[in-house]
């Protein structure tokens, strides 16, 4: 299989909780009072998968994610997606996750899910509090303002998948102060 990537997107700026939500599929800044929340989106870059098997990618609270099973040198690469604003603020996070990974040349899918142990969120490199992420979390913003999320999942490539394509999906991440 030649590469399988879900992109996590940009999402929202709320500059209070009072505030109503700003979401789109590119960057959006505020200029508001406070400190607007600027979400950078992250990648999850699975390689090497083979026709017939199923993997599970979960944090491994280093920033990126451990692949299971290795049989024939499959792999993932992880960029974390990173939350940005006042410091030890509490975000809301929510996701809008796809159900399949569509080829981009063949047009055929390649299933992925996620589960308890799919995505963890933290401080840069120690991403260590699990969570589900069909159901909205809060996090916490450390002392730099900053939360970087980790999201793995569970791939399942058929047989019939197209070795030579790529496959990509997109999950929407929506971010909101819920208090600091």
């Amino acid at each position: 299989m030649k590469r399988i990537i879900l992109f996590a997107v940009v999402m929202v700026l709320c500059a209070t909780p009072a505030l109503a939500q700003v979401s789109g599929g590119h960057l959006y800044s505020a200029g508001l009072s406070g400190v607007a929340l600027l979400v950078t989106p992250g990648t999850t870059d699975f390689t090497g998968l083979v026709l017939g098997s199923t993997y599970s990618a979960v944090p491994d609270g280093a920033g990126s994610a451990v692949l299971s099973p290795i049989n024939f040198g499959e792999a993932v690469a992880v960029v974390p997606s990173n939350i940005l604003g006042d410091l030890g603020a509490l975000v809301l996070v929510s996701f809008t996750l796809p159900a399949n990974l569509q080829g981009v040349v063949s047009g055929r899918t390649v299933g992925i899910g996620f589960n308890a142990l799919s995505a963890a969120w933290g401080s840069t490199g120690a991403e260590t509090n699990f969570f589900d992420p069909h159901s909205p979390v809060t996090v916490i913003l450390d002392g730099g303002g900053s939360c970087d999320i980790v999201l793995g999942g569970v791939v399942t490539v058929p047989n019939n998948a197209d070795p030579t394509d790529t496959y990509t999906g997109q999950v929407v991440v929506t971010a909101s102060y819920t208090g600091l």
